[in-house]
């Protein structure tokens, strides 16, 4: 972060960069993400799971049943293409799905 002045800056501009130090990615894809969620994973899914993150293209999305986890980790190629289609070519890489409430962590990998 450095400008090279110790003026002060818009906090968007400061978000901006430091969300892109820590991996984090653009705010707004993911919020355009959420929006569009129903067009990403299909209307049965939306009702069923949201997204929670998406960081250095791994798209995490909680879901409320282990069935689901299933049925969105065989549909994995088709979010990520429909994901990045919402954002940008190529942004959504992976897919890392969590049940809610589960202890035993995440059931889909990165893949």
């Amino acid at each position: 972060m450095n400008r090279g002045d110790d003026g002060p800056r818009p906090l968007r501009d400061a978000l901006v960069e430091v969300s892109a130090q820590l991996g984090l990615g653009d705010a707004d894809a993911f919020a355009r993400l959420c929006d569009r969620w129903d067009e990403v994973v299909g209307p049965g899914a939306c009702d069923h799971s949201r997204p929670r993150s998406l960081r250095d293209g791994v798209l995490a999305v909680e879901v409320d049943d282990g069935a689901w986890a299933t049925r969105l980790r065989t549909l994995e190629r088709q979010v990520r293409e429909r994901g990045s289609a919402v954002v940008a070519p190529g942004l959504v890489r992976g897919l890392r799905v969590t049940v809610s409430g589960s202890t035993s962590g995440t059931l889909g990998t990165s893949i």
